[in-house]
């Protein structure tokens, strides 16, 4: 295991939180059963975009632990951004572990998620879709 990765990043967090109803799911498993697991969460705490985008599919309450551009672009996009944290220093030691539980637990307490999220990133897929068929289709 990667002791720099976003698993190990988690379980600190676990460890600190200190409860039995946290679940850290490693990304060996196919999609549709990640899609399955976080459509029964409670929260979703995710590092990986198609985690934040499964939370987002079922109106899954999230919080994004982003270090690069696709999570924080994808939030703008939804205008979710306060649903973020930027963990990018994460790999150098200077991410302070106290500091994000206390952020983490600051955009639970606001349940910040919007449901329209799901319908707003559904119509912009829509619209993406019908621009290239309309392109090609000519």
């Amino acid at each position: 295991m990667d002791l720099r990765g976003d698993e190990v990043y988690f379980k600190k967090l676990k460890d600190r939180i200190n409860s039995k109803r946290i679940i850290i799911i490693p990304d060996i498993y196919s999609s549709d059963i990640q899609q399955t697991i976080i459509s029964m969460a409670m929260l979703m705490i995710g590092a990986r975009y198609h985690s934040i985008v499964f939370a987002i599919n079922n109106e899954v309450p999230f919080v994004a632990l982003s270090y690069e551009h696709k999570i924080s672009g994808l939030l703008e996009i939804l205008n979710l951004q306060e649903c973020m944290i930027d963990i990018e220093q994460l790999g150098n030691g200077q991410l302070n572990i106290e500091a994000s539980v206390n952020q983490i637990e600051k955009i639970v307490e606001v349940n910040l998620f919007p449901s329209k999220a799901k319908l707003k990133a559904r119509e912009i897929a829509r619209k993406c879709m019908d621009n290239f068929v309309r392109r090609y289709s000519d």
